[in-house]
């Protein structure tokens, strides 16, 4: 994200993608969201999707304002980084990948980066008799005094409509609302 305030970035929730996550438990030192997103698209399809943000990643939640400076090496040990002209960030590091099926990264998105915490995004990719679900959680943890209740609901949205626009790439052609 770009240098956003954490009370603009909980305010900025109110224009997120219709949500499909839930926060599934938070408290002042934790908090997990998860969502499923089901797609047409069989789960090869949707880890190579996956595995190019700037494909589906919304530009308003990056720190260069354009989600092509993204990219994520889908191998253990790979960053999920943004470079730019003047800067670059890592946003997780991936610790797990089974290809077609599953990918684990560590990291704490956007304003979250600067309080320490740890935080693990996991992705599963479940085949249907239609195609595919994307199962994701995000678990996050740090001290008592992050009050991460308080940010559960923002990261919750903005979540949200990450995953839906990944949704609705694979099943439309674009990461635009449907």
């Amino acid at each position: 994200m770009r240098a956003l305030a954490p009370s603009l970035f909980l305010a900025s929730i109110a224009l997120a993608w219709p949500a499909s996550a839930t926060v599934r438990s938070a408290d002042a030192s934790s908090f997990i969201v998860a969502g499923s997103y089901e797609t047409k698209a069989d789960a090869a399809t949707a880890f190579a999707a996956l595995a190019e943000p700037k494909r589906w990643w919304s530009s308003q939640h990056s720190w260069s304002g354009d989600a092509n400076n993204l990219s994520l090496e889908a191998r253990a040990g790979g960053c999920w980084c943004e470079r730019w002209k003047d800067g670059e960030a890592e946003h997780a590091r991936v610790i797990f990948v089974a290809k077609d099926k599953q990918m684990r990264v560590a990291g704490a998105f956007g304003p979250m980066q600067a309080m320490a915490l740890n935080a693990v995004l996991d992705v599963q990719l479940v085949p249907t008799a239609t195609g595919t679900r994307i199962d994701m959680t995000y678990t996050v943890n740090g001290s008592p005094a992050s009050n991460l209740d308080k940010l559960a609901p923002a990261v919750d949205g903005v979540l949200a409509e990450q995953f839906g626009r990944l949704q609705s790439l694979l099943d439309n052609g674009s990461p635009s609302a449907p």
